[in-house]
């Protein structure tokens, strides 16, 4: 572009030939020069206009500072963990307090599909808890929501006595896999409880759109990739894009990325650890393109949402659209903190064991 007053100063840089390369080398810059964090998909629908607007003021523009909830990007929706305790087990018996003559409860953890979310978590809890982990060395059906609730359903069954009530809680991406839990249950004339802590369907499909868009499927797994470089923070995200592109497949993609990281960082002391890591992460974002609770039959059972005063979404609705999930009840109600920190909130807990009245 050699002349400026060609371009028209309100064309998003995606319509003027911007390219993967070039969009991390912008939000580098913007990261660097005027400590300006935004969103692949801020990136993309920048203009020049824009641009100018951030030179002018030395600050993050007026314009569309609304989409740009937090500075943090993927973190708030993607637990970063730099010492990976993954276990193989899918079930995993919680340390709660025990009391045996309350309902037992079932555990699905976040995007990671890690039971490590809920290790603090569990300490108070006072009934028996059952975590039920769901990551690629869990179970095999991670790119399918409804699939994962099905292979997780018999070790639900199991634990239940005959007509025993229960109370399922989903965190995250989690929330998905316990709607669908309930879902089969509630086939099988089972009633329970149902607590979502910051998760649904309508809710997880925007997060993934915000924080990792893409036109193609190599694009995806580059982007989901550099998305988790922030374990890492010397590394350098033009370089490893370069180094992804030159190969096609997931796993080509993942064992260049974990030796490029190996080559300048002593920060990996569990390889195979992170790849299951990286690979859930990716086989559960891809099974969020898939999923659609829309034409699935709504439940029975209320929900209550728990939901943080820090939001991922500025635009989403109160109820993160789940009164299309059910016809029974939906309760909202706010727990301090953001997606990543409200479930180390003692409130929680407290809604989890019934202590905390509901309005």
């Amino acid at each position: 572009m050699k002349d400026l007053k060609t371009i028209g100063q309100n064309t998003p840089l995606s319509e003027l030939g911007m390219d993967s390369m070039m969009a991390v080398d912008i939000k580098q810059t913007l990261e660097r020069e005027f400590d300006i964090f935004l969103t692949a998909q801020d990136i993309r629908n920048l203009t020049f206009a824009k641009l100018k607007d951030m030179a002018d003021k030395d600050k993050r523009f007026a314009e569309d500072t609304n989409d740009v909830v937090d500075s943090e990007g993927g973190k708030l929706f993607i637990r970063l963990l730099s010492n990976l305790d993954i276990k193989s087990d899918i079930c995993l018996e919680m340390p709660t307090k025990q009391e045996t003559e309350r309902n037992r409860i079932f555990l699905l953890p976040g995007i990671e599909g890690c039971g490590s979310v809920y290790n603090s978590l569990a300490l108070e809890i006072k009934a028996p808890a059952t975590c039920l982990q769901h990551g690629t060395n869990n179970i095999s059906t991670c790119e399918s929501v409804v699939q994962s609730a099905a292979t997780l359903l018999p070790h639900i069954l199991t634990r239940l006595k005959d007509s025993e009530e229960f109370t399922i809680v989903g965190y995250s991406f989690g929330s998905l896999i316990a709607i669908e839990l309930m879902r089969l249950l509630e086939a099988k004339n089972l009633r329970g409880q149902l607590i979502l802590i910051d998760g649904a369907p309508d809710q997880m499909k925007a997060l993934k759109e915000q924080y990792f868009p893409f036109t193609n499927i190599d694009e995806f797994q580059n982007n989901v990739l550099l998305g988790l470089t922030d374990l890492f923070s010397t590394l350098h995200s033009t370089m490893i894009l370069i180094e992804l592109s030159k190969y096609k497949t997931w796993e080509e993609k993942l064992n260049a990325f974990i030796e490029y990281i190996l080559t300048i960082s002593t920060q990996l002391p569990f390889v195979e650890n992170y790849k299951v890591y990286c690979t859930t992460i990716y086989k559960h974002l891809m099974a969020l393109q898939e999923y659609d609770a829309s034409l699935l039959p709504p439940l029975k059972s209320s929900i209550v949402l728990l939901k943080p005063t820090f939001a991922s979404l500025s635009s989403a609705e109160e109820d993160y659209g789940l009164r299309m999930v059910t016809e029974g009840r939906v309760q909202v109600h706010y727990i301090e903190g953001n997606h990543i920190t409200m479930i180390e909130n003692n409130e929680v807990v407290g809604v989890i064991n019934g202590d905390v009245v509901l309005s």
